[in-house]
């Protein structure tokens, strides 16, 4: 949970350095999309690569990182 938190807090302060100055090159707009585009990559990549958890034992997950 630390690590999730973290990486949550580093995205935010990202955004927030970045959206004023993102503003003033592309439009309000241009700027959402771009955000939804490193999101809908983000989805992409994590649904691609990382394994399925649900109803698998302890051991049935680090064995699938072993291989």
């Amino acid at each position: 949970m630390s690590v999730a938190t973290m990486v949550l807090w580093i995205s935010v302060s990202c955004v927030t350095a970045t959206f004023l100055s993102l503003i003033k090159v592309l439009t309000a707009s241009g700027v959402f999309l771009g955000y939804a585009l490193v999101c809908a990559a983000s989805f992409a990549y994590i649904y691609l690569r990382l394994p399925e958890t649900k109803n698998r034992t302890l051991d049935e997950i680090e064995n699938t990182w072993k291989q």
